[in-house]
């Protein structure tokens, strides 16, 4: 049976707006751009985030030789 997808219903407050307002702020002043990437294009990421997803605990790659041949 498919897992059925739960809808995040996000309703925003004063806290939210100022806080997303200055993280705006924050990134054009270090000129950061984000893009939207399919997980096709983008398998490693996909593979980190789904290992994320299952584990139980928390790990940090410095390197590329470091990462579990999973993601790769």
């Amino acid at each position: 049976m498919p897992k059925k997808k739960s809808k995040v219903t996000f309703k925003p407050t004063d806290h939210s707006l100022l806080l997303i307002e200055a993280t705006s702020s924050i990134l054009h002043l270090a000129s950061i751009k984000f893009e939207h990437c399919y997980r096709e294009a983008n398998q490693l990421a996909d593979g980190l985030t789904k290992m994320a997803m299952n584990s139980q605990t928390r790990n940090i790659y410095l390197s590329a030789q470091q990462l579990p041949q999973a993601a790769k």
